[in-house]
């Protein structure tokens, strides 16, 4: 996924980049939840959406 640039510092390549802030909002969302009307409203879910966002975007060396 990364590639060493002139300086040996790794970069990410564009379309993995945007992908991964893409993704970063709806799990912002769902840790924090929205305010409708000024009170905070939680996905009920919020977990499950998380997680398998976090699998997805970082997935365990393992592979499990």
């Amino acid at each position: 996924m990364a590639t060493p640039t002139r300086r040996g510092a790794p970069t990410v390549a564009a379309h993995t980049s945007h992908a991964m802030r893409t993704l970063r909002m709806p799990y912002l969302l769902a840790d924090t939840g929205v305010r409708i009307d000024g009170a905070p409203v939680r996905s009920p879910h919020a977990e499950t959406l998380k997680r398998r966002l976090t699998h997805k975007c970082w997935p365990s060396p393992s592979g499990a």
